[in-house]
């Protein structure tokens, strides 16, 4: 069995003006198999000492 690493996509948009549009990319990528991270999912990791540092890091794992 072969197993690929998903291609990530990192999507930032202001939610109360783009929530809808955003969701809609999300569901379009997700149908391709692709990984999207959005705002609502973001959980920065305890060990990390700022919200940046933590967006920066969950950034870099993505192709997009």
């Amino acid at each position: 069995m072969v197993t690929m690493t998903a291609f990530r996509v990192f999507l930032s948009a202001v939610s109360s003006e783009f929530a809808s549009a955003r969701d809609a990319l999300t569901d379009d990528f997700g149908a391709r198999d692709v990984l999207v991270r959005v705002q609502e999912q973001f959980l920065p990791a305890r060990r990390l000492h700022t919200l940046l540092e933590a967006l920066d890091g969950d950034i870099q794992t993505c192709e997009a």
